[in-house]
């Protein structure tokens, strides 16, 4: 299967606090956040439904953009073909919902069956055979020639960006094929009566402090790459 982020490496803040206004209204933010991206959380059929409707709606708008004639977003293109459909579930899989489910069940142990449900989502996925993924979009068809035709040149940034994008696809590839399966780190819950007898100090935080952002092109307030 595909490689999972080591959660020992992302970092680490001050708990939360129950007496903490601040803090009470980022953990319920993080809660109805993750309800926006809970599809993937839940049973084979809700994911591969959900997923097969959000890759084809990035690649109609990749054609869209094309017809006008105008940059296209480059995350959305070539989703016709196997391997970048699965590329890009990956990538959202890993650097997107990976974290945030860990964070919630630090949190919360009874999510634990969400967090296993994202990594199975992950170890479906190979690069080696893409197209026997179950979650594949199999009906999405190539630009015409006359839409490519109208794609605007590269500017000499958006190379350097394809570039790097495409670097990171391999070495994710490379360490899946190379990975050993090893239990996930996960920060240890206090009992209710530690919590309670410092008045909710030293809850378990879910992000770290200083951390850059967990997806590709995609940002935790934005489309978050697939969306669900």
């Amino acid at each position: 299967g595909a490689p999972a982020a080591d959660p020992a490496a992302r970092g680490s803040r001050r708990p939360y606090d129950i007496n903490s206004e601040r803090d009470r209204k980022e953990l319920v933010e993080i809660v109805l956040h993750a309800a926006d991206l809970s599809a993937q959380a839940f049973c084979p059929a809700t994911a591969y439904n959900f997923g097969r409707r959000v890759l084809a709606e990035f690649h109609a708008q990749y054609v869209e953009e094309l017809r006008l004639a105008v940059a296209p977003s480059g995350f959305m293109k070539d989703l016709d073909k196997p391997l970048q459909q699965a590329k890009t579930q990956l990538g959202y899989l890993n650097y997107v919902l990976l974290p945030l489910w860990e964070g919630l069940c630090a949190l919360c142990p009874e999510l634990q069956p969400r967090l296993d449900a994202v990594e199975q989502r992950i170890a479906e996925i190979d690069f080696d055979a893409p197209e026997d993924w179950a979650g594949l979009a199999a009906d999405l068809q190539p630009p015409s020639s006359e839409d490519l035709l109208l794609l605007p040149a590269k500017t000499p940034m958006q190379e350097r960006e394809r570039k790097r994008m495409s670097v990171g696809s391999i070495e994710i590839a490379s360490r899946r094929r190379n990975s050993v399966s090893a239990p996930l780190i996960h920060t240890r819950t206090p009992s209710p009566a530690s919590v309670a007898g410092s008045g909710g100090a030293g809850l378990p935080s879910i992000d770290g402090e200083g951390e850059e952002g967990s997806g590709d092109d995609e940002g935790l307030d934005d489309d978050d790459g697939e969306g669900g």
